[in-house]
């Protein structure tokens, strides 16, 4: 490892996977490309039945030498917010960056992260671009009314609206990074949810006293196919979610 990266904040990269082989070595190598060096990979399997661990144990085989790389697996599919837990649980980083196992980090994307932090700051928010093999034309996330609720958040600790977040605070996960104290003060992944895991989670954070900022440049692609989290076929799980989320807020 360079010396001059050697008193830099350690960044766990926690990535989650369920059934998750075709792409999980394309992940896992674009963390490998990272010009921050200071990183650790956690690897979370949600009891994949597709011989996901199996390709990690490989890859790890292959790479160990080059970071720290830990994989932790459950005997029950839990969902995504207790695999993100079990992750952050068996993580060492001041910082946690949640990877998706089917995205891929720009290779700078960990170092521009942490040099857009600022003083006392426990959250970072970036942007992040949709690719696939059906992919004709990119999107870039978050979209403007969310990126303007995260800025002026920046600006102000006092400057948060639950009605404009309520209103349309949209896909932001990919592009985060908190920082260790932040996640634990905020209380971590709501285990209630199955597939929710993150809206929860920046609406405690928003709305509490902890710092933000935000990071202009793409750090993450975030992987459209027919397989996610998210695809048609389970989206009355994640409608049952937002029900509950929905419901908590107004409580």
């Amino acid at each position: 490892m360079d010396n001059k990266m050697d008193d830099l904040e350690l960044v766990s990269i926690i990535i989650v996977t369920y059934n998750s082989g075709k792409f999980i070595e394309q992940t896992l190598d674009s963390c490998l490309k990272q010009t921050y060096r200071n990183i650790e990979v956690v690897i979370s399997d949600d009891n994949s039945e597709d011989g996901t661990v199996q390709i990690c144990t490989e890859w790890k085989e292959k790479n160990n030498c080059k970071f720290d790389i830990k994989i932790v697996t459950s005997n029950i599919r839990a969902g995504i917010p207790a695999n993100c837990n079990r992750g952050a649980k068996a993580s060492a980083g001041s910082w946690l960056k949640f990877l998706g196992a089917d995205d891929i980090l720009v290779s700078d994307a960990i170092e521009k992260l942490m040099l857009c932090r600022q003083k006392d700051v426990g959250i970072i928010f970036s942007r992040f671009e949709t690719f696939g093999d059906k992919i004709q034309s990119k999107d870039i996330y978050p979209y403007s009314f969310t990126w303007n609720i995260i800025k002026a958040r920046s600006c102000s600790k006092s400057d948060f609206s639950h009605w404009r977040f309520l209103l349309g605070f949209s896909n932001v996960a990919p592009g985060v990074m908190i920082s260790r104290d932040t996640f634990y003060q905020n209380g971590t992944y709501d285990e209630r949810y199955y597939l929710l895991e993150d809206l929860p989670l920046w609406y405690k954070v928003l709305s509490s006293a902890a710092s933000v900022s935000y990071c202009e440049s793409i750090t993450v692609k975030y992987r459209i196919h027919a397989h996610q989290a998210t695809a048609a076929g389970i989206s009355n799980v994640l409608k049952s979610d937002l029900l509950l989320f929905n419901n908590s807020v107004r409580k």
